[in-house]
């Protein structure tokens, strides 16, 4: 059965990256709140670990500030 054609994946990494606007027409279309959902899951902080490609976009976005618990690994991958 064929899956279609792949499409890329991408997560915002920093504040600033994705338009305020864009955020609240995607609260207002949804029961989504961005703010709840990014409160709620504070307590993960402390389970958070460094990955690769935080920084893929840093460049692009040069306004951008982190999150708390985003970081950039240095390691390299296998």
């Amino acid at each position: 059965m064929p899956l279609g054609q792949p499409q890329l994946a991408w997560s915002f990494n920093r504040e600033g990256e994705i338009e305020p606007p864009l955020i609240a027409r995607r609260d207002g279309a949804s029961t989504i709140s961005t703010a709840e959902r990014r409160e709620n899951r504070r307590d993960l902080l402390p389970l958070a670990r460094p990955q690769q490609g935080v920084d893929a976009l840093r460049a692009a976005f040069p306004q951008a500030t982190p999150w708390d618990g985003v970081e950039q690994s240095d390691a390299v991958a296998r």
